[in-house]
C-alpha cells in the first residue's frame, strides 16, 4: 500500500511505503503543510520469526517505482520546515541499501532547502553493527527502538530465525542495553553516545 498526504498520491502499484502529514487521522484536525513525517517499509521480510508478530512478510523488498516515486515527493516539497522519516519493517536493515539511498537523498534535499530533518529505526539490533550504526547515524538516523525480551536464553525463545541460523539475540555491542522481558528498548543516538556503545 501506498499514501501520501492526505488528496495527493505517488507512485502506483504494490509497496511498502506510508507516507502521512502528522494529525491527519482526524479530518477535524489541524494539519500543518509545513510539516512532514513519512513511515518507510524498507521491506516486509525479516530475518526472525518472532512469537508475538504480526507481520505477514508477504512483500519483499520496496520496489524501484516507489523508491523513485519517494524521491519525486521530497523533490516536490521544497516547502517544508520540518521532514521526519520513520524506518519499520519487516526488519528494515534486511534492505540497508534502500534505507541508504532514501536517506542520503532526504538528507540532501533538507540541506539544500534548510529543512530541519530527522529519522529514527525501529529494530531487532540484530544486524546493527559498528559500522553500519556510525554510517546510520551520520545519515541522519539518531533514534533507535529496539525489542530486547529479557536475557539472551529468554529472548531466544521467543524468537525464530527465518533460515536456518543460531543468532538471534542483537550484535553484542548491544548487550549491555538489555531490557526488561517483553519491554522494548528505545535509544538515541549520536557520535558521542555511539563511542559509549563502541569503545575504540
Amino acid at each position: 500500500m501506498v499514501r501520501a498526504e492526505p488528496g495527493a498520491p505517488f507512485g502506483a502499484g504494490p509497496g511498502t511505503a506510508c507516507a502521512t502529514a502528522p494529525g491527519a487521522a482526524p479530518e477535524s484536525a489541524e494539519v500543518d503543510a509545513r510539516a512532514l513525517h513519512l513511515i518507510l517499509h524498507p521491506t516486509e521480510q525479516c530475518n526472525f520469526r518472532c512469537a508475538y508478530c504480526c507481520e505477514r512478510f508477504g512483500i519483499g523488498r520496496m520496489a524501484p517505482g516507489i523508491v523513485t516515486g519517494i524521491k519525486r515527493l521530497l523533490a516536490a516539497r521544497h516547502d517544508l520546515e520540518r521532514l521526519h522519516i520513520g524506518w519499520f519493517g519487516g526488519e528494515p536493515l534486511v534492505a540497508p541499501d534502500v534505507v541508504r539511498e532514501l536517506s542520503r537523498t532526504a538528507r540532501t534535499h533538507s540541506a539544500l532547502h534548510g529543512i530541519a530533518y530527522s529519522a529514527d529505526m525501529t529494530t531487532n539490533g540484530c544486524r546493527l553493527t559498528e559500522p553500519l550504526a556510525h554510517e546510520l547515524v551520520e545519515l541522519g538516523i539518531g533514534s533507535y527502538q529496539i525489542s530486547l525480551d529479557g536475557d539472551c536464553e529468554a529472548h531466544d525463545r521467543t524468537r525464530r530465525p527465518a533460515q536456518h541460523g543460531r543468532q538471534t539475540t542483537p550484535d553484542p555491542h548491544w548487550q549491555c542495553a538489555r531490557a526488561r522481558p517483553g519491554r522494548p528498548r528505545r535509544s538515541s543516538a549520536s557520535p558521542h553516545r555511539l563511542r559509549r556503545h563502541f569503545p575504540s
